[in-house]
């Protein structure tokens, strides 16, 4: 069950991360409402690293699972052996000249609208530490109508649908929630993902990802 949530996870990166575009316009910052940043002096900090990129999360809420293959993915701790995983991820998406913009967010938005799998929830412009990120909630479900349209828009294949199990395991991953925000890093577009699935998850997964804007370096 775990594996089958954990390629929920990847899939939704994966689509999410593939909303990018390799420059934007060189414009002028706009003031967006801002997102503060966690003081991160009382965390205990270890790092996550993979490829190029790596972040850092507080060790006494998250964990790594060495049995993931993406060493970018983290667990909460008190969820990590459950069914349903509190997890975060971050992908890299490619180069991006200058600032984000609300034609790219636009643009992320129609990207998201061709998922049959993610509604989403809001979204908006926001400022963090002087830069503008881009701030979305989501929804994923998973449905034989949800799997059906995205076979046929070629989003998927039958192959993929059987690697992960089947028709039939595929609908066993659960409802879930996401936190994602794409920001600039050091020339790099990154999309960062934190998937949850109550309501009092939903500030710590805030918190969370906050913490990896905060500490994103690539190499």
């Amino acid at each position: 069950m775990k594996r089958v949530k954990i390629l929920a996870l990847c899939l939704s990166m994966s689509i999410l991360a593939g909303c990018g575009n390799d420059a934007s316009k060189d414009v002028e910052p706009v003031d967006y409402p801002v997102l503060e940043a966690v003081n991160l002096d009382e965390m205990e900090l270890k790092t996550a690293e993979g490829g190029d990129m790596k972040y850092q999360y507080d060790s006494t809420v998250w964990a790594q699972d060495e049995a993931v293959f993406n060493s970018l993915v983290v667990y909460q701790k008190d969820t990590m052996e459950t069914e349903l995983p509190v997890s975060l991820n971050a992908q890299m998406a490619g180069k991006f000249k200058g600032n984000l913009t609300e034609e790219f967010m636009q643009e992320s938005l129609d990207m998201l609208g061709k998922n049959a799998s993610i509604t989403v929830d809001a979204c908006e412009m926001r400022s963090f530490n002087g830069t503008p990120i881009v701030y979305l909630e989501t929804t994923t479900v998973f449905t034989d109508a949800v799997i059906d349209k995205m076979i046929e828009t070629e989003q998927w294949t039958e192959e993929m649908v059987e690697e992960a199990g089947g028709r039939e395991a595929v609908l066993e991953i659960p409802d879930s929630r996401a936190i994602v925000v794409y920001g600039v890093a050091e020339g790099q577009l990154v999309v960062y993902g934190g998937t949850y699935y109550t309501e009092d998850q939903k500030q710590m997964v805030a918190g969370a990802v906050n913490v990896m804007l905060q500490t994103t370096e690539i190499k």
